[in-house]
């Protein structure tokens, strides 16, 4: 009973992101958001959700072939949106840990509008509190699996990009 209640809210969720993105009052950091979510809060250990997402809205395929680093590239993709073109990537790092990003067009969303935007539909807990840095992260606690993180990346108080990755492995205790 419990994941009925669960997946019927997250359709809504789901719904309501959707209808936010297509709202031509919405502003930048809402249409900024509602496309990160719809592109990448379900690829926690499925990256194929996010290629679904990118079949079905006809995302023009950059490459598939895996870096020579830590991270394994998946798929990367340019995405027409609102007159700007953004880029999807997913990918595998350390561990199995899989990671999706997309990076934002300009004209950039103000980073205080961005995460207030984002926090309606995902609860966050600061892991760093350093407002204005290259990089912030938080914990999202609603998401499941537990122990996923969302990265966002600004510049001069704008987005530019934004990741969620995990879950993080439990660091073992020292002998």
């Amino acid at each position: 009973m419990r994941s009925w209640f669960l997946a019927g809210l997250f359709a809504i969720a789901v719904l309501a992101v959707a209808a936010r993105a297509a709202d031509p009052d919405a502003s930048l950091a809402e249409k900024d958001s509602a496309f990160f979510l719809a592109a990448c809060q379900n690829s926690v250990n499925n990256l194929s959700a996010v290629e679904a997402l990118a079949v079905e809205q006809k995302w023009t395929l950059v490459t598939r072939e895996p870096e020579f680093t830590p991270v394994k590239i998946h798929a990367m993709w340019h995405v027409e949106r609102d007159g700007r073109t953004h880029t999807a990537i997913t990918g595998t790092g350390p561990k199995g840990i899989t990671s999706c990003h997309i990076g934002f067009g300009r004209p950039n969303a103000s980073r205080d509008e961005f995460i207030a935007s984002v926090g309606k539909f995902l609860r966050l807990k600061t892991d760093r509190d350093e407002k204005g840095s290259v990089l912030e992260a938080f914990r999202i606690e609603n998401l499941s699996p537990a122990d996923t993180t969302l990265i966002v990346e600004t510049i001069d108080g704008h987005t530019i990009g934004a990741m969620i990755f995990g879950p993080t492995p439990e660091t073992p205790p020292p002998d």
